[in-house]
């Protein structure tokens, strides 16, 4: 009675258990294997950026100087920068505007290029410069919009 018992209502959830669990455990191990290598792919991705910062580190220090060459590398802009100095930060721009006002030479750099609502060209971003050098940026991005 005891063994037909056993048998009826006890083996069958042993063997339910033993099934449920070792298809768990067997992902769980590819869960962790599949983070293993996400893991090893960012740090490969890191080390690859990294050379690419020396490497392109090398060769503006003897063009710019150790100075505004980690500005460039950090993408930062100053006032003061030339025509150069923007093309490594920014790259190619879009769009050049030359005006002479009050006899001094201004030229706009506009970058970001996008088409607004009504179909024409826009852009995200401008630089400035007067006689050759930046005097002023502007991000104008997300300008003249509202939140809904």
């Amino acid at each position: 009675m005891l063994k037909i018992f056993r048998f009826l209502f006890i083996e069958p959830y042993i063997l339910l258990f033993r099934l449920l669990t070792s298809p768990f455990s067997l992902f769980k191990n590819w869960i962790e294997r599949s983070n293993a290598n996400a893991l090893k792919w960012e740090m490969d991705e890191l080390e690859k950026l990294e050379k690419e910062k020396k490497e392109r580190m090398k060769i503006l220090v003897p063009k710019y100087g150790e100075a505004i060459a980690l500005k460039i590398l950090n993408n930062e802009l100053w006032v003061g920068m030339d025509f150069n100095h923007v093309y490594e930060v920014k790259g190619k721009y879009e769009l050049k505007v030359d005006n002479v006002i009050n006899k001094v030479e201004q030229t706009i750099l506009y970058f970001e290029k996008h088409k607004n609502r009504l179909g024409n060209d826009a852009y995200d971003f401008e630089i400035t410069f007067e006689s050759g050098k930046a005097v002023g940026w502007k991000n104008r991005a997300n300008v003249a919009t509202r939140n809904l």
